[in-house]
């Protein structure tokens, strides 16, 4: 009998398929690249449907299953996001990561890092997300990494540097998986599913790694389309064209950082590209969203606390 990994999702998967776009991508060997964008609500891509359910769905990202009772008050998964410059915060993206895992590649989350920070101000330490399950017909362990730049190049660079690091280094990731295998309970899985989990946590069963990453930049063509169509299906189309091209230049800044980073390319990559025309706005409206009102950073003899 084999594990139900659907039935372990915390994600409504339906549902964040009409929040995107889904363009063109690209496999090659162990690499799988998947394109994806904001749909256009007349002339302008909007992302106030993807913020409401993220905002909607913080509960499930930050507390599992066992902290998470019927009556629990949302403000306590929304305070772990901390009070941090969203410039320079990469909760969100954290976030993103675990909603395009969890809901194309149907892996469910497996760390809850985010709820133990005692400081919701600090960064969550390690891996961005830890995911297990099946990839490509195999047991996997999934660790991810999330980037939100301005400029695709840097968060290549970034990505498959931070990447490289972690293998470098053998005791980061073995405590990733030490602190890894508390969750599983947390989240009250038995039986199974729990033993085939902690097996994999033990590497003491054959199965993969997998490097999922979430990427982010800022296309300003897309502001351009804005400005030249007259409706969402000329914009959508004019879009369209332009991702066609642009997966080449994802392929090519993958693929020349290989003999840089060799150790990310061992394993399985599996990239989800989602450009916006402003990174930037995105994480300040996230934040608005969350505490209500603009980030205003304080300074004390200074240096900035806001990160």
């Amino acid at each position: 009998m084999s594990v139900d990994w659907e039935q372990l999702l915390t994600i409504d998967c339906g549902k964040v398929a009409e929040l995107f776009v889904q363009q063109k991508g690209f496999s090659d060997t162990k690499i799988q690249v998947r394109g994806y964008t904001l749909p256009f609500v007349g002339t302008q891509q909007k992302w106030d449907a993807l913020l409401a359910f993220l905002r909607k769905q913080l509960l499930k990202y930050v507390f599992p299953e066992q902290e998470r009772p019927d009556n629990i008050d949302w403000a306590l998964a929304r305070d772990k996001f901390g009070n941090n410059d969203p410039e320079k915060d990469g909760k969100l993206g954290e976030m993103l990561l675990y909603v395009f895992v969890e809901a194309f590649l149907k892996t469910p989350l497996m760390a809850y890092k985010l709820k133990d920070l005692s400081n919701p101000n600090d960064q969550v330490k390690g891996a961005d997300g830890v995911f297990i399950g099946e990839y490509q017909g195999q047991k996997a362990l999934l660790i991810g990494e999330s980037k939100i730049h301005k400029t695709l190049a840097s968060a290549i660079k970034s990505t498959l540097e931070s990447l490289q690091r972690f293998h470098d280094n053998a005791a980061p990731y073995a405590n990733e998986l030490l602190v890894a295998k508390k969750y599983p309970k947390e989240r009250g899985l038995k039986g199974e599913s729990l033993d085939t989990i902690l097996a994999i946590l033990d590497r003491s069963v054959d199965h993969i790694l997998v490097h999922p990453v979430f990427v982010s930049y800022d296309l300003g063509k897309i502001g351009e389309i804005s400005e030249k169509s007259n409706d969402s299906y000329s914009a959508e189309n004019a879009l369209r064209e332009i991702l066609d091209r642009e997966v080449t230049d994802w392929k090519t800044k993958i693929i020349e950082k290989k003999n840089i980073f060799p150790k990310p390319f061992q394993v399985f990559l599996d990239f989800f590209f989602l450009p916006v025309e402003d990174t930037l706005n995105l994480r300040k409206h996230f934040y608005e969203l969350l505490h209500g009102h603009p980030y205003i950073g304080t300074k004390a003899n200074g240096i900035n606390k806001g990160d």
